[in-house]
């Protein structure tokens, strides 16, 4: 846990996105010298990032093992991933990016 101070520690692949756990932590996307886990997350070439713009509660984030478990399927978007693994919607949650990206579409036939 690093609130407000983004710690480079991960190698990221390329089409890869951030969820990271904290308070407040999409609030800053447009301070030029903001060190909050989105803006950098997307500055250092991420395609997404998912994170709060005030304190939302823990139980307000979406639920991991769902949100990996639809985008990994390959059925759902990014944004459909989200959406359906929100506990409730909330103002302070926020998805930034391509909510159409599927990064694991199955291929048709």
């Amino acid at each position: 846990y690093s609130h407000g101070r983004y710690v480079d520690s991960f190698k990221w692949n390329r089409g890869s996105f951030g969820y990271h756990i904290a308070s407040s932590e999409c609030a800053t996307l447009k301070k030029e010298k903001s060190r909050c886990w989105c803006k950098k997350i997307l500055e250092n070439g991420r395609c997404a990032a998912i994170g709060p713009v005030e304190e939302p509660l823990v139980q307000s984030f979406p639920f991991p093992e769902f949100f990996f478990e639809y985008i990994l399927s390959g059925d759902f978007t990014l944004g459909e991933s989200y959406f359906m693994s929100l506990p409730y919607l909330s103002w302070k949650m926020v998805l930034v990016g391509d909510p159409l990206y599927r990064p694991f579409k199955k291929k048709s036939r």
